[in-house]
């Protein structure tokens, strides 16, 4: 139920236009950035039934830095039936955990990039293009941004 809830609030957020700011200029796109936050949610099969899904919010702050919460979960279910039909076994597991970093506008091979180094000393970098647009989905991941509702500390 939790995972619904979570999808259709993704499914809003994609919904909401950001204000006008020309991605091709990193001064308006870390201005409309600062102060918001980024939502990716992925679910590897909600039929399946050994599946895994993964959320992950990253706050952006003003002064270049960011927290990131996630929240994972992994469920394996298997081996033989008993004589009600039900499964003998089964495997459930849950975790989450903060990290946290700086973030950035820079370009890469001509493209202009979100670049977000983790203190830990990781990368994840994020066209600029598809973070101004707000929300997109690739295979079983959604990413959506949410302008003007990061939290920072």
């Amino acid at each position: 139920m939790k995972t619904l809830s979570l999808l259709i609030v993704l499914t809003a957020l994609f919904a909401c236009d950001p204000e006008d700011a020309d991605p091709n200029d990193p001064n308006n796109a870390s201005d409309r950035i600062a102060g918001s936050a980024f939502h990716i949610f992925t679910n590897s099969s909600p039929w399946s039934e050994n599946s895994h899904s993964s959320y992950h919010k990253v706050d952006f702050c003003p002064n270049g830095h960011f927290m990131r919460f996630f929240e994972t979960s992994l469920i394996v279910e298997g081996g033989p039936t008993n004589y009600n039909g039900e499964r003998v076994t089964g495997v459930y597991a849950a975790s989450n955990g903060l990290t946290s970093g700086t973030w950035g506008i820079t370009e890469v091979n001509g493209q202009s990039m979100l670049i977000l180094q983790f203190d830990e000393g990781y990368t994840w970098e994020y066209e600029l293009e598809k973070i101004m647009e707000g929300g997109w989905k690739v295979g079983r991941t959604r990413f959506a941004m949410d302008w003007d509702n990061g939290v920072c500390q």
